[in-house]
């Protein structure tokens, strides 16, 4: 089990987790929500079989995230958490949304750290 020195919602909402005596519940901090800005350009074309295929690249990177501390649970949207690949970055599981469909309630974390 990981030592907690505190934890972030950097979430648009306040986050809740359902326990045993209730439930515990993380509000948003103040600020942007960090998100992954991609940029999709056409770099040229494969010949293939005599036939130019057009080939795009794909790059991007996360904005809105500063720069991470030891103990501290930073709780981000999925897309966030896949990019940044950290074992205290964390994002919804299994979660139940409003009716705008943004994450109000889940039932535990998820940490994404594979390649």
């Amino acid at each position: 089990m990981m030592q907690i020195k505190g934890v972030r919602n950097l979430m648009p909402l306040p986050v809740a987790i359902p326990v045993p005596h209730g439930e515990i519940g993380f509000a948003p901090e103040e600020g942007p929500v960090p998100q992954v800005r991609e940029i999709i350009v056409q770099s040229g074309f494969l010949e293939i079989g005599g036939s130019r295929i057009p080939l795009w690249e794909r790059w991007g990177g996360v904005e809105g995230l500063s720069a991470l501390e030891p103990g501290v649970v930073y709780i981000v949207p999925p897309s966030v958490a896949a990019q940044i690949k950290h074992p205290w970055v964390v994002a919804p599981h299994e979660p139940t949304m409003d009716d705008r469909g943004r994450v109000i309630r889940c039932r535990g974390f998820v940490r994404i750290i594979s390649p």
